[in-house]
């Protein structure tokens, strides 16, 4: 179908009026999930506890790529006794280093941010998902204002005398 007028035909909008929203409320569900998991990485969420590192694995320097390198690091393994039995985490450490670690809601143990950038991190990166949620919502409400506009143009005194449509 052409434009009649200067506006793209119904269908079109109808269709940007359903991507566009759908857009929009997915990546909220990624806003919402990446708070929630920012409020456990802080222990605001999942009780909070202290836990000492048991087992830990020293891996050495590994070469990516050609010019980069991950630095050595070790690999430790917690246990965790709560009510149901005995966890266990494994993340980056230090051995016989004492970590406090929260349970996110979905039931994934993980450890309590302590340096701010790494905070301040988990805080700011779920507002670039709810950003670009704004902007499809902005171009659905807009599809939809266009949408209603070119829907009442058909068989309407809006048309040119003559038309045939």
């Amino acid at each position: 179908m052409a434009k009649e007028n200067g506006l793209p035909s119904g269908r079109k909008q109808a269709f940007g009026v359903v991507v566009f929203g759908a857009l929009a409320v997915f990546l909220v569900g990624v806003t919402v999930y990446g708070y929630i998991a920012a409020a456990a990485h802080l222990g605001l969420i999942g009780h909070p506890q202290k836990t000492r590192m048991q087992a830990c694995f020293h891996v050495p320097e590994t070469k990516i790529s050609y010019r980069e390198t991950a630095p050595a690091h070790y690999d430790c393994d917690a246990y965790l006794a709560h009510g149901r039995g005995r966890t266990r985490m494994s993340f980056s450490s230090y051995p016989a280093q004492h970590t406090e670690v929260a349970q996110e809601p979905w039931g994934r143990w993980v450890p309590v941010e302590r340096g701010l950038w790494s905070r301040l991190g988990r805080v700011a990166l779920p507002l670039v998902p709810l950003a670009f949620a704004a902007l499809f919502a902005r171009w659905a409400v807009r599809s939809a204002s266009l949408y209603r506009r070119f829907r009442g143009w058909r068989n309407s005194s809006l048309l040119p005398t003559g038309s045939c449509e």
